[in-house]
């Protein structure tokens, strides 16, 4: 969590110093400041791109012990930020780097007879999926290119073609996800 710190200058006086912090919550893309300090008085949080522009501003009335407050980075690109703490004692800055949790792409094939086959992908994929389908001598008889960011469904008829049994071999950015035999 966060601490104030407090030091005692020669003359035994108390100056503290607020030390605040971020940290990511339980939400996804949200971030929360954590600020501590007896001092009442206004607080501004600036929130900055990765080249030094403010975005964001924030003033806050420090009427307790501190504060607690989220940012909410949904709607931002994934990058380098800083948040920028100012109070009566100076300014604070804290990096950030904000970056986006992506689900990995699930895909299932299943068959609906012996040569109709279901592909059904869950997720978000970056850079669409490629689909290779080899026959009982390891040669490609079909190959799809699916260029979709979300979750689809595709059956395959491939009952033109001779061969007995199937390999689907699924890949995302050129990373196989799937290879499933039938």
């Amino acid at each position: 969590m966060s601490t104030s710190l407090f030091a005692s200058n020669d003359r035994g006086e108390v100056k503290e110093n607020a030390q605040p912090i971020v940290r990511p919550t339980s939400k996804k893309s949200v971030y929360q400041v954590v600020y501590q300090s007896a001092h009442k008085g206004a607080v501004t949080v600036n929130i900055l791109d990765a080249n030094g522009k403010v975005i964001m501003v924030d003033r806050i009335i420090n009427d307790s012990e501190g504060f607690m407050r989220p940012y909410n980075f949904a709607s931002l690109a994934e990058g380098n930020y800083q948040i920028e703490v100012k109070d009566h004692t100076g300014r604070v800055v804290l990096p950030l780097n904000h970056t986006v949790a992506v689900a990995p792409v699930k895909v299932k094939i299943q068959a609906l007879d012996t040569k109709k086959f279901q592909l059904v992908m869950v997720g978000q994929s970056s850079g669409g999926l490629q689909v290779e389908i080899k026959d009982n001598n390891n040669r490609i008889v079909y190959s799809d290119y699916i260029q979709t960011s979300s979750s689809f469904s595709k059956v395959y008829n491939l009952s033109q073609l001779q061969a007995e049994n199937f390999t689907f071999e699924v890949k995302n950015n050129n990373k196989v996800i799937t290879s499933e035999q039938f």
